[in-house]
C-alpha cells in the first residue's frame, strides 16, 4: 500500500480485542495550518478503518478491533481541548477484558450536556481520551465494561 498524502507518523502501542499489544505507526495528514489529530482519525464516525504500520508493513486495523491506544507524548489536541474549556472527571475505566485504566478523561460537550453519563451515553465519540500518568489513552467506548468517578 502506498501513502499518497504527506504524513505525519505517529508512534503508539494498541491493545486489541484479543488481548495482543501491538506496536503501530499511524498516519496524520495535513489539515490546512494544523496536522489532523489521532483524535480526529479515531472519532470520524465514517472511519472504519485506519492505515497503520505494523511490523513494519503496511495494515489497515478496524476500529472496533481496538480496545485502546496508548501513546506516551504529550498530544497537542489536550491543549486545544483546554484551551476551548474541557471538561475534566478523574475515573477508573474498566475494560470488558477486566484491564482497569486511571486518569483524567479530557470532553466538551454542550453546556446543558456535560455530565460524564452524557459522554458516555452520545454516539459522537467512538473514542474517549484519558490521561494519566505521563500517557495519553484514546478508549473505545465499546470496549468499556464501566466508568466510576475516583
Amino acid at each position: 500500500m502506498q501513502l499518497t498524502h504527506e504524513v505525519a507518523p505517529l508512534r503508539a502501542k494498541v491493545a486489541v480485542r484479543n488481548g495482543d499489544r501491538q506496536h503501530v505507526v499511524f498516519f496524520l495528514r495535513p489539515m490546512g495550518v494544523e496536522r489532523e489529530t489521532l483524535d480526529d482519525r479515531l472519532n470520524d464516525l465514517s472511519t472504519s478503518f485506519l492505515p497503520a504500520e505494523v511490523d513494519g508493513k503496511m495494515e489497515m486495523l478496524h476500529l472496533s478491533w481496538i480496545h485502546y491506544v496508548e501513546l506516551d507524548a504529550e498530544l497537542p489536541e489536550i491543549a486545544r481541548l483546554d484551551q476551548l474549556g474541557a471538561m475534566r472527571e478523574n475515573v477508573a475505566i474498566r475494560l470488558v477484558s477486566g484491564e482497569e485504566l486511571r486518569g483524567e478523561v479530557i470532553y466538551i460537550l454542550p453546556p446543558e450536556r456535560r455530565r460524564l453519563s452524557d459522554l458516555l451515553n452520545s454516539r459522537d465519540w467512538r473514542f474517549l481520551l484519558l490521561v494519566g500518568d505521563g500517557k495519553a489513552y484514546y478508549v473505545n467506548r465499546d470496549a468499556v465494561a464501566s466508568v466510576r468517578q475516583r
